[in-house]
């Protein structure tokens, strides 16, 4: 999930900007006479506040349909190594970052195939990547002594 674009002082601005409008509008309200130039002035503010509004409720987690991404990238880690799966391209890579002498592969599933994707150089510049088609899950293993370490499944 992505971080928040918003902080607490742009919900903070839109707060303040949101108890000024009020006003306004209350006070044009009371007024007997409004000109054109009052409604108008009000109509831009009133415009301002909605566009605010939205800015910063599309930017709320909460609200944010994560579905809607365009793509995204997914990471499963152990220790230094990770597993990164790109969800525009799918395509998974297995980076080994680790000077332990330890080779690192990326074990993946979808619902009608699996495999494995290794990072063949070690611990030098380069990972091993595979396209894998549209994945339903995958982790980053090292090949260690003994039984192999991994992360646990992520599920894009």
């Amino acid at each position: 999930m992505a971080p928040p674009t918003h902080s607490i002082r742009t919900v903070k601005a839109a707060e303040v900007l949101t108890k000024k409008v009020r006003r306004k509008v209350k006070k044009a309200s009371t007024r007997s006479n409004r000109t054109p130039y009052v409604r108008r002035r009000l109509g831009i503010v009133g415009t301002s506040v909605a566009a605010v509004g939205l800015l910063v409720g599309s930017a709320s987690p909460g609200l944010a349909d994560e579905s809607a991404e365009p793509y995204a990238i997914h990471y499963a880690y152990q220790g230094d190594d990770y597993a990164k799966y790109d969800t525009a391209t799918n395509r998974l890579s297995a980076c080994d970052m680790e000077w332990d002498g330890n080779s690192v592969y990326a074990d993946w599933r979808t619902l009608t195939d699996q495999g494995i994707v290794r990072d063949n150089n070690g611990s030098a510049d380069g990972c091993g990547v595979t396209y894998v088609g549209i994945n339903w899950a995958f982790k980053v293993c090292e090949d260690d002594w003994g039984e192999d370490t991994c992360s646990t499944w992520i599920y894009p």
